[in-house]
């Protein structure tokens, strides 16, 4: 099946960039801006084009300084680029007006035929990389840090998806790939070193190599040290074939991170390690920044010391070059769960809710500090996580500085951010990250068991579900096919005669619900405004919250058609068939302040059909790989029972039913 389409929010493909880059499509977006790939015309070569997002908000000041500080930082990372092969090549900056009228601050990168670091250790997790190996295969990366270092440069987001393996000069070698250049300027304090030259803005990092002062700002500020500790944790994981930290949500990295007492060395993780490579891991791991090797080029130079001959260079199993080109420039929207934002004060907020009753043990020391994880995703995730990512209709990460269209909606209080606030998209609201009971030991075997579920991301989702009126408008631009209903289903025949599909145009049923919709018409219509479907996990937290109730208002059955538009419940949507407007179940809104949540229609989510895990899981979503889709809420034909929070609908992803509707995320 043909990749879908991308959204190109700038409108340059098609276009010729400054009248030497011809812009051929997009590859990647995330709340920073988008990757194109390119053809430069003067070289007749692929390159990759990063374009900057504006924020819209800016002051005329703070806007000048941005574009003042994007375009000194991009010079300094093509010296960088002059300096050493080992880092991605800045070819080009400067800013333009796109073709859709938007100021485009933008770099022009080389395009690398390869693949990244994290997808090769994936790839080969059955046997690990012997310490020997493994310092030969990161020696390219480590010495461009060294350059980058040596020029006042520190890259503050080491990891291996940062890391780009590629043939240059018919060699396999490993180039550092997106140093984050021009994120949001800030204030950075300075007090622990230099004044870091390049990214010296908002500090995005990924907590599963994060040094402990980019956690908390108590350690001291960010700089080649950081680099140091992560390069340190990075090789502690190819060679133990795991993880340096132990943990499965920041919470858990943070005090692994930062535990004086449980340093993540080789010799820690199980590896049988030299007296002095173990001693020199010690120093890069150090939980006090003045403690470790002050940059890539000493800690590099220590640790082949200390290995002695045996850090010669040598073969390493050659990993296999993709044909696909992928270019460097990508890694900067890498949506890897893990990566987060910390604000300039560098103290970052952790949402403990349940966790604190199974981690009290340490929650007090991180409660002292009164932290809240804040997260932020950059960039591609890797292939597989990518694949997942469309088959859901789009990205999984929030933008805040994203506008959306409308999907149908209705006034209303609720306890969500509301579409009134500052950076939330029109007609949605947002949902903070919390860890939620999912499912239900009480009722049918497919939400059993009951088990912990942790969010970490906040997401935003439509308040309403999508509107007869916005569906008919996408079908109007060409972008969405026309509704019509399965005739049967599960070997019987569905009433068409009582109830039909809303009639799209039909000004009657503007504001109720589409229906008649397959899961891959609602994963089109999202994906049209830059959307996704939610995945049933964020579906579920929306609906519920975090005190496990069992409908969206409370614990107690559905009895008005002011909470609920379901079958058997007296008045006039008990007597009347068919679906209702939008919003009018004003004492039914979820805890996140959403509507219709339970009946009306049954709502497609991202996931594919699959049991219930027993344990703890994190950010969970089943890409589709059947025709087994999912389907929550209840509908207008169904009793208050199937309107629980808890409760799913196996069904064929092809079906377009009458009872059947959807709401987008973002």
């Amino acid at each position: 099946m043909a990749a879908p389409q991308r959204e190109d929010p700038f409108g340059w493909v098609g276009h010729v960039l400054e009248g030497k880059y011809r812009i051929d499509s997009v590859v990647g977006e995330g709340g920073f801006g988008v990757v194109y790939r390119a053809h430069h015309l003067g070289f007749e070569q692929a390159v990759a084009v990063k374009c900057l997002k504006l924020k819209k908000n800016l002051d005329l000041e703070a806007h000048d300084e941005f574009l003042r500080r994007f375009i000194a930082e991009g010079r300094l990372l093509h010296q960088l680029s002059r300096a050493t092969a080992d880092v991605v090549q800045c070819l080009d900056v400067s800013v333009a007006v796109s073709p859709k009228g938007i100021e485009t601050p933008y770099l022009v990168l080389e395009w690398l035929d390869g693949t990244t670091l994290d997808r090769e250790l994936r790839n080969n997790r059955s046997r690990p990389y012997s310490l020997e190996e493994a310092i030969s295969l990161l020696e390219p990366a480590a010495r461009g840090l060294a350059v980058a270092h040596a020029q006042n440069v520190s890259h503050r987001d080491v990891k291996p998806s940062n890391m780009m393996l590629t043939e240059v000069g018919n060699r396999v070698t490993l180039k550092v790939v997106d140093f984050g250049i021009a994120k949001a300027p800030d204030d950075v304090d300075t007090s622990t070193g230099p004044f870091d030259a390049l990214g010296s803005g908002m500090s995005a990092f990924t907590p599963r190599y994060g040094a402990p002062e980019q956690f908390s700002r108590k350690y001291g500020a960010t700089g080649p040290w950081t680099d140091v500790y992560a390069l340190a944790l990075i090789l502690v994981e190819i060679v133990s074939g795991k993880p340096a930290l132990d943990g499965d949500d920041p919470v858990q990295l943070y005090v692994e991170s930062s535990d004086v007492h449980k340093r993540p060395t080789l010799r820690n993780r199980g590896v049988e390690t030299p007296d002095a490579v173990e001693s020199v891991l010690a120093q890069a791991l150090a939980v006090d920044p003045r403690a470790r090797y002050k940059d890539a080029g000493e800690f590099w130079d220590a640790l082949t010391g200390a290995l002695g001959e045996r850090a010669r260079p040598r073969s390493v199993r050659p990993p296999p070059i993709m044909k696909t080109p992928v270019p460097g420039a990508i890694p900067v929207f890498d949506r890897n769960v893990e990566t987060m934002n910390a604000t300039a004060t560098g103290t970052i907020t952790v949402l403990l809710r349940d966790q604190r009753k199974r981690q009290a043990v340490w929650i007090g020391a991180i409660a002292a500090t009164a932290i809240l994880v804040t997260f932020a995703f950059f960039g591609m995730r890797a292939a597989d996580r990518e694949q997942s990512v469309a088959a859901a209709g789009g990205s999984a990460a929030p933008d805040a500085q994203a506008t959306g269209s409308a999907t149908g909606s209705g006034s209303g209080s609720g306890s969500g951010v509301d579409a009134g606030a500052a950076g939330v998209p029109a007609n949605m609201v947002m949902v903070a990250p919390a860890t939620f009971t999912m499912g239900s030991d009480r009722d049918a075997k497919s939400e059993k068991p009951a088990h912990p579920v942790t969010i970490t991301r906040a997401f935003y989702i439509d308040r309403t579900e999508v509107t007869t009126e916005a569906y008919g408008a996408c079908v109007k631009a060409g972008a969405c096919s026309a509704t019509r209903m399965l005739q049967t289903a599960g070997g019987h025949t569905i009433n068409a005669a009582s109830v039909t599909c809303n009639a799209v145009g039909d000004p009657n049923f503007a504001r109720h619900p589409i229906n008649c919709v397959t899961a891959e018409q609602a994963v089109t219509y999202c994906r049209s405004l830059g959307k996704r479907l939610p995945t049933e996990a964020e579906w579920e937290l929306a609906a519920r919250g975090t005190d496990g109730r069992t409908y969206p208002w409370g614990n107690d059955a559905p009895h008005s058609c002011r909470q609920a538009i379901v079958g058997g419940l007296e008045g006039p949507c008990g007597a009347r068939k068919g679906t209702w407007e939008v919003a009018t179940t004003v004492d039914g809104t979820s805890p996140s302040g959403v509507y219709d949540m339970a009946g009306n229609v049954w709502e497609w989510v991202a996931d594919d059909f699959e049991g219930y895990p027993k344990e703890r899981v994190v950010d969970p979503f089943l890409p589709p790989r059947t025709t087994k889709g999912i389907v929550r809420g209840g509908s207008w034909d169904y009793s208050g029972l199937a309107a629980k929070t808890s409760t799913r609908l196996q069904l064929d992803r092809s079906f377009a039913l009458n009872n059947v509707g959807f709401r987008c995320a973002k």
